[in-house]
């Protein structure tokens, strides 16, 4: 397939890589709010490439099922750490290691009853 080089905000152009899209996360990683709530298009980074989107999910803080809770954050916490590994061979960009943290912060968050499922 036939790919090209866009000019990224910092005026670069860039290929659209796996890198080049982390680099887009990590360009916005800084300003990152609390609920993530960011576009990755246009992102700052001489290496970001700026068509860059983000997969979410969402996922209740107070959670009715302690064991499907506890199962959640655990596939979470999984995904954030040795599921990165994986990512590549399914054409996702690793999350940059700022993102995965901010994360992990909020999985801790996540609980049963007051109790936290993490």
């Amino acid at each position: 397939m036939k790919v090209a080089s866009l000019r990224n905000r910092d005026g670069n152009f860039v290929a659209p890589t796996l890198e080049a899209t982390s680099a887009a996360a990590d360009g916005v990683a800084k300003s990152m709010p609390a609920d993530f709530r960011v576009s990755l298009v246009d992102a700052p980074g001489k290496e970001s490439w700026p068509i860059s989107g983000l997969t979410w999910i969402l996922v209740y803080k107070d959670q009715k099922d302690e064991a499907r809770g506890k199962a959640i954050v655990q596939f979470l916490k999984w995904a954030i750490r040795d599921g990165q590994k994986m990512e590549a061979a399914l054409d996702y960009a690793p999350l940059p290691k700022t993102v995965a943290e901010k994360v992990d912060n909020v999985l801790k968050q996540i609980s049963f009853k007051g109790k936290t499922l993490y």
